[in-house]
């Protein structure tokens, strides 16, 4: 989510992936009355557990930081299981907020259909 008024984002990508393991990192920065940086990494692990099922490792972490202040952090975690066009499992995420005084924590549960 960004502030109001106008503003430019430079981002750039790298990608590693093979059948199942995923990682990935960008970072961008962002032009409006300041900068900040923005760097984002995404790790994904995919083991089988049997020929039809497989478990669902994802961790991903992002932020936004400025000269000044680390003004927003956000780490997500999900564990769980994946058969055919289904992935269910818990998940957790924990998210701060201006150099992290204000810290939420969620948990919960997912279910997800990939509709083919």
């Amino acid at each position: 989510i960004k502030n109001p008024g106008t503003f430019a984002t430079i981002a750039t990508q790298l990608t590693l992936g093979q059948d199942r393991f995923l990682m990935i990192y960008s970072v961008g920065l962002t032009l409006q009355n300041h900068y900040s940086l923005e760097p984002l990494i995404l790790l994904e692990f995919k083991p089988w557990i049997s020929t039809q099922v497989s478990g669902h490792i994802r961790f991903q972490t992002s932020g936004n930081l400025t000269p000044k202040e680390f003004q927003r952090g956000l780490q997500q975690l999900r564990l769980g299981l994946t058969k055919s066009d289904s992935a269910y499992g818990i998940a957790l995420q924990a998210d701060q907020f201006n150099n992290a005084q204000l810290q939420l924590f969620n948990f919960g549960i997912y279910y997800s259909y990939q509709f083919t």
